[in-house]
């Protein structure tokens, strides 16, 4: 019984590693058909893991009050212009799947989409959107890690924490600048 149980962990663990896509995957597929799937989790280029289920938070729109890689899917079947409308930034959004697109002319892109209350399923292209801060990663920008970092120097100046405290955040904060 235990010999099924340690065969039947090893077959789920490969499932569920299988079902994660990766950004270096999309960069490195030459074609598409090869990464469709119904993918469960993906690893985006900030190095970090976004599952089914997850949420999304919704940041500033890039230009015209309207987010350039957020569409309704509804208004996409209509006349109307699919973009989301810029006031839906602070919102949060359940991501449902994510799909790879594009291929044309070496543009490979990974879709989200996700559930957003008040307008329903919306398209999101994940690294551009990413990119533009029109949704919040799970990791930080350079900026907000330098901003992060400046306070923690008043607090050290302050004497608020440790030289330790502030070496730790330090470090950990590293990796965004």
């Amino acid at each position: 019984m235990k010999k099924y149980l340690v065969l039947l962990g090893l077959v789920s663990a490969t499932i569920v590693s299988a079902q994660t896509l990766t950004y270096e995957m999309v960069q490195q597929c030459e074609n598409k058909r090869d990464l469709d799937a119904d993918w469960i989790a993906y690893i985006a280029s900030d190095n970090y893991t976004y599952e089914v289920g997850d949420t999304l938070t919704i940041g500033e729109s890039s230009k015209n009050h309207q987010y350039m890689y957020i569409t309704s899917v509804l208004n996409s079947f209509a006349s109307t212009t699919p973009y989301l409308h810029g006031s839906y930034g602070g919102q949060t959004a359940i991501i449902r799947e994510f799909k790879v697109f594009g291929f044309k002319k070496g543009v490979k892109k990974v879709n989200v989409k996700a559930y957003l209350s008040g307008i329903g399923l919306i398209n999101i292209d994940f690294e551009q959107a990413l990119a533009t801060q029109e949704i919040k990663g799970k990791g930080m920008t350079p900026d907000q890690a330098l901003e992060e970092l400046k306070k923690a120097k008043d607090k050290l100046d302050l004497e608020l924490i440790t030289q330790e405290e502030y070496d730790a955040l330090k470090a950990e904060l590293r990796k965004y600048l």
